[in-house]
């Protein structure tokens, strides 16, 4: 499958809910998360697992935890259609902000990761991160998860 059958995918299934370009916005206008930035923002093993209906929704509610009391069902890919889509965004929709492996986090301190636990529980991130179980940064986030870990 090449890039041209994953952008069709895209426009035929995708940007209903999605946003693939243009300028961030806040949750509270979009219906699902902006794709502007898919290509850095997710991990490909794990984009292709939520393409393919083989993950656990990342919100428990739905993204807008406002409007809803569980999460919508993901319209679901094949495997090939999925790594077209993974490519796409790669190519595509990268962040030109982010430098990968920049972050090193066995150089984050105690208190960087206090910090980081507090304000990752302070801003309410635990109503929508309950995927999967990860420890942050040596310790900051017991019981948090983080998208696309």
């Amino acid at each position: 499958m090449n890039q041209t059958a994953a952008k069709e995918i895209l426009q035929q299934n995708c940007v209903q809910c999605h946003r693939l370009e243009g300028k961030p916005d806040s949750r509270f206008n979009l219906k699902a998360p902006d794709l502007i930035w898919a290509g850095s923002k997710y991990r490909r093993p794990w984009l292709i697992g939520w393409l393919t209906g083989k993950e656990a929704p990342l919100y428990a509610k739905g993204y807008r935890w406002d409007l809803s009391e569980v999460s919508p069902k993901h319209p679901v890919v094949t495997e090939s259609e999925a790594n077209a889509l993974a490519d796409y965004f790669a190519e595509h929709n990268k962040d030109p902000r982010v430098t990968v492996g920049a972050f090193d986090v066995k150089k984050v301190t105690k208190y960087e990761a206090d910090f980081g636990a507090m304000a990752f529980k302070a801003h309410a991130c635990l109503g929508c991160h309950t995927s999967r179980v990860v420890l942050c940064a040596r310790r900051c986030a017991r019981g948090v998860s983080v998208p696309g870990q």
